[in-house]
C-alpha cells in the first residue's frame, strides 16, 4: 500500500463514481477489485457508504497483516481467513498480523485493532461503523501505541462522541 519512500500505492480509481451519500444506488453492472467489494453490494448492486467501511476493513487487514486481499489460489480472501481466526480465539487472530508488529507490549491494541477490523467487515450493513468512528478510534489506538513507546501506562478506551464527531455528520463529511 506503501512503498519504501512511504508514496501510495492505492491509485485505481478508473471504476469509481461520485455519488450522493445521502441517496442509495442501485446498480446492475457491478465492478471493483475481488477482495475488496461488499459481498452485499455484489449480490444486490445496492451502493452505500457502508460498503466503503467494508473496504477499508479489508484495507486494515492487508496492512496489519502485510498480506494482500486476495489470495493466490482463488479460494478465498484474507478477509475469509480472518474471519476463521476470530471463531477460534483472539491468539489465532493476532498469528495474522505481522511478527514484526506483534509483541506482548502492544497486545490489547493490537486486538481492538482486529476487532475494528471485524466490526467493518460485518455481513449486516447496518451494524458497521461509520467512518468518523473507525477514524477516531484509529486515532486512539495511534495515541495509546505511541504513549506505549514512551513507557507511559495507558488505558484505551472506546471513543465517545465529541462535539467534532457530531459536526462533521452534520455537515455530511463523515
Amino acid at each position: 500500500l506503501l512503498d519504501d519512500s512511504f508514496d501510495a500505492k492505492i491509485s485505481d480509481f478508473g471504476i469509481s463514481r461520485l455519488v450522493n451519500t445521502k441517496k442509495t444506488l442501485y446498480t446492475e453492472h457491478v465492478i471493483g477489485s475481488i477482495g475488496y467489494m461488499d459481498p452485499l453490494f455484489v449480490r444486490d448492486g445496492r451502493l452505500t457508504v457502508k460498503g466503503d467501511v467494508y473496504s477499508f476493513g479489508v484495507v486494515l487487514l492487508e496492512l496489519f497483516s502485510r498480506k494482500k486481499a486476495t489470495i493466490e489460489d482463488g479460494k478465498a480472501s484474507i478477509l475469509d481467513l480472518f474471519t476463521e481466526a476470530l471463531a477460534r480465539g483472539i491468539t489465532r487472530v493476532n498469528k495474522m498480523f505481522d511478527n514484526e508488529i506483534v509483541n506482548e507490549n502492544n497486545m490489547e491494541i493490537l486486538e481492538l485493532v482486529g476487532k475494528l477490523i471485524s466490526e467493518c467487515s460485518r455481513m449486516e450493513r447496518v451494524k458497521r461503523p461509520e467512518m468518523i468512528d473507525v477514524a477516531e478510534r484509529l486515532r486512539m489506538l495511534s495515541k495509546a501505541l505511541n504513549q506505549e513507546r514512551h513507557s507511559k501506562p495507558v488505558e484505551v478506551i472506546t471513543p465517545i462522541k465529541t462535539w467534532a464527531t457530531e459536526w462533521c455528520r452534520y455537515f455530511s463529511f463523515a
